[in-house]
């Protein structure tokens, strides 16, 4: 889900999916080439850019389907980090990006 809590979703300006499928792209292309001990096999490749992108909405449908719960609008944050968002500055118009996710990460900051 996309925007702040509270707030409707907010738009996103690019197909998120796009971005999956170059990744997913060249690890499922190299799957057939890799070696194979008794020699190289004849392989098909097919992919969708909606199946790159419907990954990214799994745990959030599962969840559904197994608890009953609605995925929330969670705006910037991480829900596996802490302390994770974009917080207001000083001064108008100024912010400041705070992602810590380990301890390493904690001690540094």
């Amino acid at each position: 889900m996309s925007g702040d809590e509270g707030e409707p979703p907010a738009t996103i300006n690019t197909s998120y999916s796009d971005y999956h499928t170059g990744v997913f792209q060249p690890v499922a292309i190299m799957g057939p080439i890799a070696p194979f001990p008794d020699g190289p096999k004849p392989a098909t490749m097919e992919s969708s850019i909606f199946k790159s992108g419907a990954v990214t909405a799994g745990p959030a449908l599962l969840d559904y389907q197994s608890n009953g719960r609605l995925p929330r609008r969670i705006g910037n944050r991480d829900p596996h980090a802490a302390p994770h968002g974009v917080y207001q500055c000083l001064g108008q118009d100024r912010w400041c990006a705070i992602a810590v996710k380990t301890d390493m990460q904690w001690e540094a900051f």
